[in-house]
């Protein structure tokens, strides 16, 4: 059975510098990292919630950057701040990127610094970003989309996402990785805590299925979950097939792949016993990112709960709805 529904994701940004970029960036031995300097957060306010906005499962938040405001995509696939060529013609440029999907490789932008990226009164100055054209996803979406706020935005930072409430909500943290200021949700335990690693610019969350090791990566910025097409068999074995599908990937490319439910995946003390997953080939990423990847876990495992992640303490908190 062909499924019509295209899934449309933004996951995995891997950027590249040109060879002709700065000797610090050619000195970079994995070009998947962020060449950037992981932006300090600034501001009197230690911690705010946001109201988000949805484009199909796609996670929007509106934030005003260089005194534009409008919607940027929240995409821990992506290593760093990401800007819409349309809105952000004027930029200085200092270098040139490529940007890399699923579907392969997605097109080719420049390095931009902003004066300043404001969350609502959580404040960064002097932001690297990578600009590229994101009008693929503006016109399948059919909503003003100005880029990708990415993993190390969030360095110093837990970020908080409730897709019950729609709201997102951003803490400070202080030197020992903790809430400056603790909310209401922090004062009652999480049903689940999950150790995190940062490898090679991804968040990585290791677990089992059939008693098989399995790598997932955590992408907020993915409208479906992902399973790797060369995972082992004894992982199929708990895959049920649902249809094939049309996936169109970040640089606008459409590869056919399988749909279908995955069971008993077990992430440290929390089972998932049926979410849904797209089966697709990620042997490109793995190379990209220069590690082994299983799957990526983005929107359904999102909604499993109020997920909070915190990369200074490598861990994600899981309070469940």
């Amino acid at each position: 059975m062909h499924s019509a529904l295209i899934f449309l994701l933004c996951f995995a940004f891997g950027f590249q510098p040109d060879i002709n970029s700065s000797d610090v960036q050619r000195k970079k031995k994995n070009p998947a990292i962020s060449m950037y300097p992981d932006p300090v957060p600034e501001g009197e306010i230690q911690s705010l919630t946001l109201p988000l906005k949805r484009a199909g499962n796609l996670i929007l938040l509106e934030v005003m950057v260089d005194g534009v405001r409008g919607n940027f995509i929240l995409d821990t696939g992506a290593p760093h701040l990401v800007l819409n060529t349309t809105y952000f013609r004027k930029l200085n440029t200092y270098g040139e990127v490529y940007a890399a999907g699923i579907t392969g490789r997605a097109g080719q932008g420049e390095q931009v610094r902003v004066d300043s990226l404001d969350f609502g009164g959580i404040l960064f100055r002097n932001v690297d970003a990578d600009r590229i054209n994101l009008g693929h996803l503006e016109e399948k979406k059919g909503v003003r989309i100005l880029g990708l706020l990415g993993l190390n935005l969030f360095k110093y930072l837990e970020l908080q996402i409730n897709l019950r409430e729609n709201v997102v909500s951003i803490h400070r943290l202080n030197r020992n990785g903790q809430l400056i200021k603790t909310d209401s949700l922090h004062q009652v335990a999480p049903a689940h805590s999950l150790q995190l690693e940062n490898e090679n610019g991804l968040l990585i969350l290791n677990g089992r299925i059939n008693n098989k090791r399995i790598r997932f990566y955590i992408d907020t910025g993915a409208e479906s979950c992902i399973l790797h097409s060369g995972a082992s068999k004894k992982v199929f074995e708990s895959f049920t097939l649902k249809s094939t599908a049309r996936l169109n990937g970040s640089g606008g490319k459409t590869i056919e792949v399988a749909t279908g439910y995955l069971s008993n995946i077990q992430l440290g003390s929390l089972r998932l016993r049926r979410i849904p997953v797209t089966v697709a080939n990620l042997n490109g990423l793995s190379s990209l990112y220069q590690t082994h990847i299983d799957g990526m876990l983005g929107y359904e495992f999102l909604n499993t709960g109020i997920i909070s992640i915190n990369q200074y303490n490598r861990s994600i908190y899981i309070w469940e709805g």
